[in-house]
């Protein structure tokens, strides 16, 4: 099940950016649609009733399928909603008294373990999480006022995607270099255990 939703999640992006490049209304309302519920949901810890989520779900969809413009715009939303949600998670653990994110992250996939220098490097590695999701919600926002709606997708559904996965990596090139002495699970492994454990992470 957790695969799959990672494969659904990879790919909402991907389907949305052909509807938008398609310009096809039904498509963009609909993935828009899906994407909203699936953030509200995840935002609201499930603390919102599954009629109201819907209700949005179909509200987005009736709009935008009597007003291609209109489907086009509501794509431009919950992928701008998502970025600032994920900047919040990371820098509201900034914070005096909480522990940094990537901190907590570090932890789980060590089984509880972490050197003293990674405590400070994953604090660093918080807020440039932060700093990066901000700057992707600012540019994508910018594009959606004053950009052709494929440029603003091809950046917010496929370019941010990457580059945030090239941060990821890099991170932990920097890591085998700067502290060569540590153990460094590989990223995918950190990912894989992000999936799994998903509700320690973002408690």
């Amino acid at each position: 099940m957790k695969g799959l939703l990672v494969a659904l999640a990879c790919a909402c992006p991907l389907a949305l950016h052909a509807a938008v490049l398609h310009g096809n209304p039904w498509l963009v309302a609909l993935i828009s649609a899906a994407i909203a519920a699936n953030f509200v949901v995840l935002a609201a810890r499930k603390a919102l009733p599954w009629w109201l989520i819907a209700a949005a779900g179909v509200a987005a969809l009736a709009a935008g399928l009597m007003d291609r413009q209109i489907a086009v715009r509501l794509a431009f939303l919950p992928p701008i909603l998502i970025y600032v949600f994920l900047c919040w998670a990371f820098a509201r653990t900034l914070v005096p008294g909480r522990e940094p994110l990537v901190t907590r992250i570090a932890r789980l996939v060590r089984d509880g373990e972490l050197p003293e220098p990674l405590v400070v490097h994953t604090r660093r590695v918080t807020w440039l999480w932060a700093v990066a999701l901000a700057l992707m919600a600012a540019v994508s926002a910018v594009l959606a006022r004053f950009a052709e709606p494929a440029t603003w997708s091809f950046f917010t559904n496929i370019l941010s995607y990457a580059l945030l996965g090239a941060l990821f990596v890099l991170e932990y090139l920097y890591r085998l270099v700067r502290y060569p002495e540590i153990r460094h699970d590989p990223p995918w492994r950190v990912a894989a255990g992000m999936v799994g454990r998903a509700s320690e992470v973002f408690r």
